[in-house]
């Protein structure tokens, strides 16, 4: 078995991206239901770009070509 969470917050944070996992896939099939697979589809292309964005204003990670 791997190394278990030693601290109360790494397994708030653990349970935490559980739910917040399976909020996102619920998301997914509700939008598909709703708007269509293709506009789902183009929605969720449009993740990575959004990721990338967010982490620069957010993290502020430097985005650079490699």
């Amino acid at each position: 078995m791997g190394n278990l969470p030693h601290s109360g917050l790494a397994w708030i944070c653990l349970v935490t991206l559980g739910l917040a996992t399976t909020a996102a896939i619920l998301f997914v099939f509700l939008s598909t239901a709703r708007i269509g697979a293709f506009r789902s589809e183009v929605i969720m292309h449009l993740e990575p770009l959004a990721a990338t964005i967010l982490s620069g204003f957010v993290l502020g990670e430097v985005i650079t070509p490699t």
